[in-house]
């Protein structure tokens, strides 16, 4: 149920600003696609990326942390598993949890404003993609936190400040105003260089312009590849072990005696991989 009131609640005052807007000038053009025909689905593809943002962004954090109050962390840690597979994993299993809400978006978005089908499976596909990005930089972040706590609150601010140049409710060209002084000008050209804009980008101008920005495409299919690498990278590389952890492993290791707990030696020598880790 909470997946479906909190979007809710971010999106419905951007559309009554919207509606008040265009309810005044119904010839305005505030940049882009945003347009008294166009407001409605527009806001439900950005409210859509937007979920998919931040449950990816925030939901590895969370998990490391919770995992981390129960004392069960090492059990990940030390998993003989492809670390992508808990990537791809996690991934599936919140994608399962918000189904509904995005359905509902993207039905509504093409229930007002349909295109062809092609291009409906061309914008899921960027969606997952963006899912993915997210993801990987969650997994990132995560393992910082999970080292250092106190790394939260930056992670924090940089997730606004992604969210801020991502584009979710409002043309890129709102930033580009003199009130802004020189961000004005900085603003949209840092913009261009986060996949998760271009992620919009490209759905925007598939679903209103009837274009595939194959530039564009390209960026994110980069980030879609290279995030997921760098992410497992960093979560193997890491000293992820903090010195609670290491001090809990050597207490649970000390009370293993090879001779007594296991048959054989093959057996004993599976405690050789954690002693290393100490």
């Amino acid at each position: 149920m909470g997946s479906l009131i909190s979007p809710r609640i971010r999106i419905t005052p951007f559309l009554l600003v919207y509606w008040g807007f265009f309810s005044v000038d119904p010839s305005a053009v505030l940049g882009g696609d945003l347009k008294p025909e166009t407001f409605v689905p527009f806001l439900f593809l950005g409210i859509t990326m937007d979920i998919f943002f931040n449950m990816g962004y925030g939901t590895f954090t969370g998990k490391f942390m919770t995992e981390k109050w129960w004392q069960t962390l090492e059990i990940i840690l030390l998993a003989p598993i492809n670390k992508l597979s808990l990537l791809t994993g996690v991934g599936l299993g919140d994608l399962v949890s918000i189904a509904p809400t995005l359905v509902l978006f993207v039905g509504l978005a093409y229930y007002l404003s349909p295109i062809p089908f092609l291009e409906l499976v061309k914008v899921l596909i960027v969606m997952l993609l963006c899912f993915l990005i997210s993801l990987s930089i969650g997994l990132i972040t995560g393992c910082a936190s999970l080292v250092n706590e106190n790394l939260n609150p930056f992670f924090g601010y940089l997730k606004v400040f992604i969210a801020l140049l991502s584009a979710f409710y409002y043309p890129i060209e709102v930033l580009k105003t003199d009130k802004f002084g020189s961000l004005g000008y900085l603003l949209p050209v840092i913009a261009t260089f986060n996949p998760i804009y271009q992620a919009n980008f490209i759905i925007r101008s598939i679903w209103f312009d009837g274009i595939t920005p194959l530039n564009s495409v390209i960026y994110v299919l980069f980030f879609a590849i290279i995030s997921p690498i760098a992410a497992v990278y960093v979560f193997n590389k890491m000293d992820r072990l903090t010195p609670e952890l290491q001090q809990a492993l050597r207490d649970r290791i000390a009370n293993l005696a090879p001779g007594s707990v296991f048959t054989s030696a093959n057996d004993a020598a599976g405690l050789e991989p954690l002693r290393e880790l100490l």
